[in-house]
């Protein structure tokens, strides 16, 4: 069971840190997927932008879920 959530299904709330997954393209035009943390910067008009926490590029995001809770111990 997956607990990934299509972008095209459901979006997070704005501003909500969750983990990403993504497409990107490199320098070199090669097509790569990653993971990532991100959160949806404004209401989307058409595809949903990520804002990535790695850089401050935007992200293609195919899917996404809640982060999970911090380790107790």
């Amino acid at each position: 069971m997956s607990n990934w959530i299509r972008v095209s299904d459901e979006l997070p709330a704005i501003k909500q840190d969750v983990l990403l997954y993504a497409i990107g393209t490199c320098f070199d035009w090669s097509t790569y997927r990653f993971m990532t943390s991100g959160a949806l910067e404004s209401e989307p008009c058409g595809k949903p932008d990520f804002r990535s926490h790695i850089g401050n590029q935007f992200v293609d995001a195919t899917h996404w879920m809640p982060l999970p809770e911090p380790p107790t111990a």
